[in-house]
């Protein structure tokens, strides 16, 4: 196994040994599919979990008495990911928002990635109130600054990096997600992803890869009638980043 931290681990480099490895000491408990969708994960983001540069995790929601999967890595593997593609340009200061007693109310994080060439802004809010934990541990008393700084830098980062980040999720950002769902799971209903069309800005910087790739208007009708659609309006978020990654190969 190649243990070259700049390289991308693939699938393939995971020999029976490794890969029965990963199975009793990283997946416990995963059924075979998701055990595969992990492995995927793994070589789809390069990082590596014999390392514990990635992790898999079952959560049970306590109202449905239902486990399901997340995967899930720090923020450093999100800040490796993102480096790995070439096209990461920095990041601004954090901005953040306290009320009149100097409580830590938002973190405000703005990344930046070249699209054809040109450096575009990613910004991404955290609330205290989201994120921090019902009953916080001692690095959110003792650091919560930083703590917050970090959900919101994950989420900026996966605002700009949607078809490297999207289905991993920061520590930080999972340390609430038991209260969550504790408190939401009935209120509000599951995103359907197959019916919810991308937003303009989402069609936006699909053109901006597109164009930065070198696509033609009929090579990108062409790519759309592949997925069922006549135009970027019918685009549904299921698909979106797929079809990200795909206009990124010239």
């Amino acid at each position: 196994m190649n243990n070259n931290i700049d390289s991308l681990p693939t699938q393939e480099l995971f020999d029976k040994e490794h890969v029965e490895l990963i199975r009793r000491m990283v997946a416990i408990n995963a059924t075979d599919d998701e055990f595969q969708i992990f492995l995927h994960h793994c070589k789809k983001t390069g990082l590596d979990p014999l390392a514990k540069q990635i992790y898999f995790q079952k959560r049970l929601n306590k109202k449905t008495n239902i486990s399901t999967m997340t995967i899930i890595t720090g923020i450093d593997g999100y800040r490796l990911i993102a480096h790995r593609t070439g096209v990461y340009a920095g990041l601004d200061p954090t901005l953040f928002q306290e009320n009149e007693r100097f409580e830590i109310v938002s973190a405000t994080v703005t990344v930046f990635r070249l699209v054809g060439g040109i450096r575009c802004p990613f910004s991404a809010t955290a609330r205290w109130a989201q994120y921090c934990p019902q009953e916080p541990s001692f690095i959110w008393n003792k650091m919560p600054h930083l703590m917050l700084e970090k959900c919101a830098e994950a989420l900026a980062l996966r605002k700009a990096f949607p078809a490297e980040l999207s289905g991993v999720y920061t520590e930080e950002e999972m340390q609430q997600a038991d209260d969550a769902a504790t408190e939401t799971t009935k209120e509000i209903p599951a995103l359907n992803l197959s019916t919810q069309t991308i937003s303009v800005p989402q069609a936006k910087r699909l053109f901006a890869i597109a164009k930065s790739n070198n696509w033609d208007d009929h090579s990108i009708k062409d790519l759309f009638k592949n997925y069922s659609y006549n135009s970027s309006k019918e685009i549904t978020l299921e698909d979106y980043d797929n079809i990200c990654a795909d206009l990124q190969k010239k």
